[in-house]
């Protein structure tokens, strides 16, 4: 196709495809059509990455299970799963050998940097 184009520009001096309405052959909608199209990818690449909260909870999924449970694991990654409400959240923690737990997370409505997590007796008696 870049070879036919490269073509059509040397014979007819065509900018764009006739074949598009002529609306098309205009700059200012090519260069709109790039910026929305950006900004689209912009967005939606935003949305896969971890948010605040999943990255705060991985240390503390850490110390709930060396400090309170007394295993040697580290938790690698934190991924929430479901949304109860605004405030409760269900996750699934994956730790350095590579299992998954769930897990709890509890915020606080005025202060989202604040929160509880919980790991379910259920999920550490198979661990064990």
């Amino acid at each position: 196709m870049p070879r036919k184009d490269i073509e059509r520009k040397k014979q007819t001096n065509e900018t764009m495809w006739k074949e598009l309405p002529p609306f098309f052959n205009k700059d200012v909608v090519v260069i709109a059509s790039i910026v929305v199209s950006a900004f689209v990818l912009f967005v939606s690449s935003g949305s896969a990455r971890k948010s605040r909260l999943e990255e705060n909870v991985e240390p503390v999924v850490t110390d709930v299970l060396q400090d309170n449970y007394g295993l040697d694991y580290t938790c690698d990654n934190v991924n929430i799963t479901e949304e109860y409400d605004n405030n409760n959240y269900r996750a699934a923690a994956t730790l350095d050998d590579n299992s998954v737990i769930h897990v709890n997370i509890e915020t606080y409505p005025r202060d989202k940097d604040n929160f509880n997590v919980q790991v379910p007796y259920e999920e550490v008696y198979l661990m064990e």
